[in-house]
């Protein structure tokens, strides 16, 4: 009884767990969407970014249908389309709107997630995190120059002609590198733009999808752990600890238990059930016919080992 009130009261949190963090993604994503002019008013940031950051989602999930499973109730279909949502607004969110920059990240999105997602691991790792955060930062200084007037990545002084005394070689000192427009860049044309107040938006819109997405991801790993759970509990109550005690609930994951059908999740604990007696019932016949001179008398380390296996041998 104990046991199943705990199943229900975890299913409830993990429940909880991921309306909040959808509801933080949605937010978050709604801020990374948004800019302020130079009067304070509201503009959006268009829908090209969030487009490519969709098919990118897309295109991320396609390169791992082949390992992925499909969802096995509403719940693990809700956090599915979450994680496809946040990943959509996180990636649109960090490219630039328009123009040739935005194909270029394109391209550097889709090798890093290919390679990303080839082991396992959250939808968004680590380091797509650091890889996001950069393109940001790159997104945010093309805003600031913009607010300047200034609408170039930067400028490359020309070190010879910069130092002659000669006003004519003035435009040849300088070297504008990756020109851009404020249309590419989506930003008001007339009133400018509030470059402080925008990056403050940017940055906490940011900051709210990678940790609704990395609480999306917990949550949906506790929702596929009880799912595990209801299954072994369905054996008998010694016979349910013995296989929790033969295969913790800290390897179900690495042992790709996550994700499977009823029926193939039954018959892969059956399998890693008769493995692991196999290699303990291996194991219990080694000890039992371990010599004590095969102990040997080696000092140190030599010495805890032969401890350990001595103290294995009594036991059995």
């Amino acid at each position: 009884m104990s046991d199943e009130l705990h199943t229900v009261t975890r299913g409830r949190s993990n429940e909880l767990e991921l309306a909040l963090s959808s509801a933080m993604i949605a937010a978050g994503g709604l801020l990374l969407g948004v800019q302020l002019d130079g009067l304070r008013r509201v503009h959006g940031t268009g829908y090209a970014g969030f487009a490519m950051g969709l098919f990118v989602a897309l295109l991320a999930t396609a390169l791992v249908s082949r390992r992925a499973t499909l969802p096995r109730d509403a719940i693990s279909w809700w956090g599915a389309l979450v994680s496809l949502f946040g990943v959509a607004v996180l990636v649109g969110g960090v490219l630039v709107p328009s123009g040739p920059w935005l194909f270029v990240e394109l391209a550097l999105l889709t090798w890093f997630f290919a390679r990303a997602r080839s082991a396992p691991g959250l939808f968004v790792t680590p380091q797509a995190v650091l890889a996001l955060a950069a393109m940001l930062y790159f997104r945010l200084w093309l805003t600031y120059q913009a607010s300047l007037g200034e609408f170039q990545v930067g400028m490359l002084e020309v070190p010879v002609l910069s130092k002659l005394p000669f006003e004519f070689l003035t435009p040849f000192t300088h070297i504008p590198i990756g020109s851009f427009t404020a249309d590419e860049l989506a930003i008001p044309a007339t009133e400018g733009l509030d470059f402080a107040a925008t990056i403050a938006i940017w940055a906490l819109g940011f900051t709210q999808v990678v940790v609704g997405l990395t609480w999306r991801a917990r949550a949906a790993r506790e929702h596929e752990d009880d799912r595990i759970h209801a299954t072994i509990r369905r054996l008998p109550a010694e016979v349910a600890r013995l296989v929790e005690g033969l295969i913790p609930e800290s390897e179900w994951e690495s042992l790709e238990l996550h994700g499977l059908a009823h029926r193939k999740l039954e018959k892969r604990i059956e399998q890693l059930v008769r493995e692991r007696v196999g290699r303990a019932h291996d194991v219990e016949q080694r000890l039992r016919t371990l010599a004590r001179g095969e102990l040997g008398n080696t000092p140190g380390f030599g010495a805890d080992i032969a401890g350990a296996l001595e103290s294995g041998k009594e036991k059995t």
